[in-house]
């Protein structure tokens, strides 16, 4: 009787061992999800997106922040140089000179005579501000640069503003679907182990067991969740 017995869990530990699971699809996972719960993933779906268009835009900001930066410590060199301390004069003077226009220049001396335009431009291609070049320079005054800072300010507010109220309405939506769905299919694991029948509790172990559910879940919560 006892020799059956064993044959029995031997054979019944084989057909365990060679059982293939199955591979459920990320597809069958949302019927167990009820409307109000689908909803939410399609919300926390269109704020992911919305998420993802915003983030892109800070780096470009910081980069147009930085040009404003540097167009300020020009404008401030450009005036040392020069000794020219009025933004018009000094945006007319620096348009012509980067122009490389003979005829812009000639209207410049003429319309300005106190400036003296060729030491100035001199002193401007030795400069470290020209940098060896002048086709790549563009002056602007600190009038247009405090304007360009205000609106980088505004826009990285506004971006910003929605990344964060977007993220978080995702996550919440898609976190909160998860947790449920987390929990109904933890709930039918249990309630299908405990309709088992005897032979099958022999052949599975209790942490084996415990692990293997843990673990399984905890993947399909996490598909599931802000990984969509």
């Amino acid at each position: 009787m006892n020799r059956d017995i064993n044959n029995l869990e031997i054979n019944l530990k084989m057909e365990a061992s060679t059982q293939e699971e199955k591979k459920v699809s990320f597809s069958k996972l949302f019927k167990y999800y009820n409307m109000s719960e689908k909803i939410l993933i399609v919300f926390g779906v269109i704020f992911s997106i919305i998420l993802g268009c915003c983030l892109p835009n800070i780096p470009l900001l910081i980069g147009k922040l930085f040009d404003v930066i540097i167009g300020t410590v020009m404008n401030i060199n450009i005036k040392k140089m020069t000794n020219i301390k009025d933004d018009s004069l000094l945006e007319s003077m620096m348009t012509a000179l980067l122009s490389h226009d003979p005829n812009r220049i000639q209207i410049f001396k003429e319309e300005h005579p106190e400036v003296d335009f060729s030491s100035i431009s001199s002193k401007f291609q030795n400069s470290q501000a020209a940098g060896g070049t002048t086709t790549s320079i563009s002056f602007n005054t600190i009038d247009t640069l405090m304007n360009d800072l205000y609106s980088i300010i505004y826009k990285f507010l506004i971006v910003a503003s929605i990344a964060l109220v977007s993220g978080f309405l995702a996550y919440f939506c898609l976190y909160f679907t998860s947790s449920r769905l987390y929990k109904k299919i933890h709930f039918k694991v249990l309630k299908t182990i405990l309709n088992k029948n005897l032979e099958w509790d022999e052949t599975t172990t209790v942490g084996e067991l415990s692990s293997k559910i843990k673990k399984d879940i905890l993947e399909i919560k996490e598909s599931t969740g802000f990984g969509i």
